[in-house]
């Protein structure tokens, strides 16, 4: 496992990183800079099996969470979102 001195900072980031998505507070940087706690997290769990529900939990969970920092990465902030990050110079944003 990981060692027990980075139970605190890991869990202060995952708290402070998924108030910012969720809020979508630059929540495409954040998502981003989530992804490798998430791989940490993941390698943690890597002997436990693929459920969650396995004992000492699996890893199916943290690769779902990484799959969804990329979509955020790459889709970016909602239209409720409280701050959005500025775009990059000549692109436009994506209307569906």
């Amino acid at each position: 496992g990981l060692p027990s001195q980075l139970a605190a900072p890991v869990i202060a980031i995952e708290l402070v990183g998924g108030l910012l998505i969720l809020a979508g507070i630059h929540a495409r940087q954040v998502s981003v800079l989530m992804i490798p706690v998430m791989i940490g997290a993941m390698s943690a769990h890597l002997a436990n099996g693929w459920l969650f529900s396995a004992a000492g939990g699996g890893w199916e969970y943290p690769a779902f969470l990484i799959v969804v920092s990329v979509v955020v990465g790459l889709a970016g902030e909602g239209a409720f979102a409280l701050r959005r990050a500025p775009l990059v110079p000549g692109l436009k944003p994506a209307v569906a």
